[in-house]
Formats: structure tokens, sequence, C-alpha cells
């Protein structure tokens, strides 16, 4: 943004028969910038409303005559919930058709996978009567997931990336205590040793923690940046905690763990403490996870083990083959008392159980550059690595869809592989104009 304007300055200066040109030039910057500011508003606060609308109608019931202990949720505000969803969705589309449009560093390939594959499987749903165009687009099993990757190209535009730097830190922040504060509610209503499946708490939670990811990608890891980041880490466990799911608490564990670690300017004696502190947490926690007879008694059996059977069911029904091209977005199998479940805690294989291996390559593509690319963004490579724990099952009701969360994660991911370190993209950007 910077370069931009003093390129535009420059040509002032040298070029005043052009002051015309010049004219119209800052016109159309500033009048991109308005669209794109506006466009992020809208798309970020109805993100944030949709699980506020959902808590602000919810009830909550005995999930089963036979607990007395375990509940779930259901909201009267299920349809301004979904108007706001779609409206987060339409905005966030707009921004990526506005940013693949720009891109001067977009690789085509994957682009035209994407959208090959958003393509023919919206058509496909269409002619056998899935639904419609919008049901199809932006439903519970919606076929724009071909194109979240792709989501790492709006921090090409400077301006999105300046606000999304800006942002991610308190909007992590607010979400987790909007998290806190639904779960506690709910503990509240139902009595504190009432355990719930999916609630907005959860998906406050899961926009928080992506939120919390892109904070660290995007912040340097000087005293500052490490103090914030652990703050916020700090919140998310007791967040997690309140929900009682070991999976959630792992992962601000593991945030922290390494923002110690690569931390700047901190005493090491405080950080080898805190290293010790939170790999022996983090450790034992996987350890209750992998076993959980093991630690039931020191952890009080915090959460359940409700996903090892799940494989069993899916693939005592769904053929293998089958997941190469997917078996559209109507395709479901029986679990529990559902007799058509669409859903699959690991999102690869949800990704290719409805859509085949076409969604996953995107997906894939990104993560790795992340992983193995030549970004200097140590950051980036331990958050990918985090991201992909979460999306293959370690952490539950974490959906794989546009919204506020995943959306500005991918964008991180963007800018850790559009600059060669955080704390070095500003100067860059001064010294050689906009990138």
């Amino acid at each position: 943004m910077n370069g931009q304007i003093f390129s535009l300055n420059r040509i002032a200066q040298t070029s005043p028969i052009r002051k015309t040109e010049l004219h119209y030039q800052l016109k159309q910057y500033n009048h991109n910038r308005r669209i794109t500011d506006l466009l992020l508003a809208i798309a970020v606060i109805s993100g944030l409303m949709v699980p506020f609308l959902r808590d602000l109608g919810s009830s909550y019931s005995l999930a089963t005559d036979w607990e007395v202990n375990r509940f779930a949720f259901s909201t009267s505000n299920g349809r301004f919930a979904s108007l706001f969803d779609l409206i987060q969705q339409i905005s966030f589309s707009i921004l990526l058709l506005r940013a693949i449009s720009k891109s001067r560093k977009a690789n085509w390939l994957v682009i035209s996978c994407s959208v090959f594959g958003l393509i023919i499987y919206s058509l496909m749903a269409v002619v056998n009567n899935a639904g419609d165009l919008t049901s199809v687009l932006f439903g519970n099993v919606p076929t724009t997931v071909f194109i979240i990757p792709l989501f790492y190209l709006l921090t090409e535009d400077p301006r999105i990336e300046q606000l999304i730097k800006e942002w991610v830190p308190l909007l992590s922040l607010i979400c987790f205590i909007a998290s806190l504060a639904s779960i506690i509610k709910f503990k509240y209503l139902c009595g504190f040793g009432s355990y719930i499946g999916w609630c907005p708490a959860r998906d406050y939670f899961a926009f928080g923690i992506s939120l919390y990811w892109s904070t660290v990608v995007l912040k340097s890891n000087d005293e500052h940046a490490y103090f914030i980041t652990m703050g916020i880490g700090i919140l998310a466990c007791i967040t997690a905690l309140m929900l009682a799911t070991r999976s959630w608490l792992i992962q601000p564990m593991l945030v922290m763990l390494v923002a110690t670690f690569m931390a700047k300017g901190i005493d090491k004696v405080f950080k080898r403490t805190v290293i010790v502190i939170f790999a022996t947490g983090t450790a034992l926690l996987a350890l209750s996870l992998i076993y959980p007879e093991v630690l039931d008694s020191f952890l009080n059996r915090i959460g359940e083990d409700t996903r090892s059977n799940q494989y069993d069911i899916f693939y005592s029904q769904v053929e293998p083959a089958s997941l190469i091209f997917g078996n559209g977005i109507s395709a479901g199998y029986r679990y529990g008392t559902n007799s058509n479940y669409p859903f699959f805690d690991n999102q690869i294989i949800y990704l290719m159980f409805h859509f085949g291996v076409l969604a996953v390559v995107p997906l894939l593509y990104v993560l790795l550059r992340c992983l193995f690319g030549s970004s200097k963004n140590s950051q980036c490579k331990f958050v990918a690595h985090f991201y992909l724990m979460a999306i293959l099952g370690l952490s539950t009701y974490y959906s794989y869809t546009i919204n506020v969360g995943v959306v500005l994660l991918f964008s991180s991911f963007g800018f850790a592989q559009n600059n060669i370190e955080p704390e070095r993209s500003n100067r860059m950007r001064n010294a050689d104009g906009e990138k």
C-alpha cells in the first residue's frame, strides 16, 4: 500500500502533465480500498454473528434418556444465523474473485483444479436434484470447499494483509471470550457436571483457534508478540477445559510451547521452565487420547473417546474406491441414531467422501507449500502442522467451510508464502514498493 502511494507521488513529481491520470489512479485506488474494507468488515462481522445468534436463541435438552448429564443444543434463531452465514460466505467469495483477478503469483493449475471441481460437482448436484444452486454452494455440504485453499491469495492485496494483521489478535481474543461465556451459560443452566457436543461455544472456539494460529503466523517472535501469544493461549486453555475437550486443549498448548521455544528476548530460565511445563502437559494429554484408560483417574475423563469406532462404522458401509471420485453432497452413512450422516471427524476423508480426490489436491498444495516451501517463516510451518493435525481428526467439531476463522488462516498462509519473514515484510515493501 505504501509502495503504491509512493509510486503515484513520484509520477506527480516527475510528470506534471499526467496529473489527470494521477488523480484518476488515486481515486480508483481509494475506491478499491473502500470496497475491500467494506467487504472484509461485512464478512467478519457476519461470521461472528452466526454463533452469537444461535446462542441467543439457545435451548438445551437431554441427548439421551439414559444419560442425565449429556445435553444436545438447539436454537430458535437458525434461519437468521443461516442468513448471516450466507452473507459471510458471499462476501468472502467476492473478495476471493477480486484477488484472483488481480493476482500475479497465482498457481493457475491449482485455481483451475478448484474452479473445475466447484463447477462440475455443483452441476452434478443440481442435475441430481440434490438441492438448488444456493443450497449446493452454501448448504450443509457446500461445493465451495473446493475454493477454500485459494484464500491464500487474499494477502497479495496489501490492504487486506494490513487489516488482517491488525485484526486477528483481537478477533481471536473476542472469540475465546465469547466461547467461554457461552459454555459458562450452558453450565449454569444445565449444571457444572454437564457435557454437550456441538454448540455455539465450540464454533466460537474453532474460530478463535484459527485466528490464534493466524496471529502466530503474522506476528513476529519478539517479546511483545510472545506475551500476546501466551495471553491468548492461556485463555484458550481455560476455555478448552470448560468445554471438557482434551483434543482442543492440546492445540493452544502446542502453540505456546513453540512460541516459547522461538521467542527472542526472553530469559533462558523462564523459557526452559515454560517449555518443560507445556511439553509435559501436552504429552500427558496426548497419552490420554491414545490410551484413555491410562490417565482416566488423573484427568477425571475430560472428554470421551467417541471417534475410535467411526472409521469401522464408515468403512463397513462405504466402499473405499468411491472416495476417488466422491459420492456427492447428499451422500451419508448410518452413524448412531442418524440414518444419513454426512460428516466425518477427519476432514480429508470428509472431502473425499463427497467430492473425491480433486477436492483434496488444492488443500494439500497450500499445506505442503507451507510445510516444505522456501519461506523462512518457521511459525507458519508449525501452524500448518497443527492445522493438519486438527483436520485429520485430532480436534472435533472443526468444520472445513468458508468462515471467518478458516479464511483468515489461509490468508495468513499466503502472507507467509509471499514474504521472506514477517518482521522484514514492511521494511522490504517500503524499500521496493508494492510487491
